[in-house]
């Protein structure tokens, strides 16, 4: 298990492909349908109670800190590896939440229109969101570049979680809507597919136990959202909902993560 293993160019295109697939289908159900706005723009409700308990300004505070639960130890891994002569490694991997940050602002800003099909929310384009795409993106280069003692399999869910409670909290803010903070999994697969071509060989155990963990995690969240739509605002529907919306997240962290290779 100390060898490299080269990702072979069908594999980096399998990945790339899910993920773009999966963003498109997100985008285009929840932005350019009305039954996908009507359902996205309920979402900014699951937050109502939390707001009102701890205030707006509180939680978009909180909002904004968040990400640097997860931001902090990657510019730290990275600092790390670059005093220890890594350089090239360092700058690769260290370039993918920025390139991400600036594709994710595009697409956000410029790129994807957002038509309007009636009163579900503000018109304009929040998918997807940059900080939490640049959350995701770290949790790659830490999951690329942790050091061996750091169980894959402990790192994994850690990242998951965090990166989950990170677009939870997004969404209860009413910075962002579900189909924003799920989307960017998807968008960092596309670009973290190609980023960094070989490293060390996968478990096919640790795969496929991580797989059904994340299709697990991704179908109960999913449920909890289904539950959610039916509920029509009901308050004792808000917390699932929240849950929910973190498992989605969570479930595409981990099955990105499952499709990267260890590099040291």
């Amino acid at each position: 298990m100390d060898g490299t293993t080269r990702t072979s160019v069908r594999e980096r295109l399998a990945v790339s492909a899910a993920s773009a697939a999966v963003f498109i289908a997100l985008y285009a159900w929840a932005v350019t349908t009305t039954a996908g706005q009507e359902f996205d723009g309920s979402t900014l409700a699951l937050g109502a109670d939390l707001r009102e308990q701890w205030s707006e300004p509180t939680l978009a505070r909180a909002a904004d800190l968040a990400p640097w639960l997860i931001i902090i130890p990657t510019g730290l891994l990275l600092a790390v590896h670059a005093v220890r002569g890594r350089w090239r490694q360092a700058l690769i991997a260290g370039a993918l939440p920025v390139v991400v940050y600036v594709v994710a602002t595009a697409l956000h800003d410029a790129v994807l229109p957002r038509p309007y099909l009636g009163d579900f929310g503000y018109e304009i384009n929040t998918l997807p969101s940059e900080r939490l795409a640049v959350a995701v993106a770290c949790c790659c280069v830490l999951v690329w570049l942790a050091p061996r003692f750091v169980p894959r399999g402990v790192l994994v869910p850690v990242l998951a979680v965090t990166a989950a409670a990170v677009g939870a909290l997004e969404v209860a803010a009413f910075s962002s809507r579900f189909a924003d903070v799920v989307a960017c999994a998807p968008l960092v697969g596309i670009l973290a597919a190609w980023w960094l071509p070989s490293g060390a060989p996968r478990s096919r155990a640790f795969v496929a136990f991580g797989a059904s963990v994340a299709a697990l995690s991704g179908a109960v969240g999913a449920l909890l959202m289904v539950g959610w739509a039916g509920a029509g605002y009901h308050p004792g529907a808000m917390t699932p909902g929240l849950i929910g919306t973190g498992l989605c997240v969570a479930a595409g962290v981990s099955a990105l993560s499952l499709a990267l290779r260890r590099q040291v």
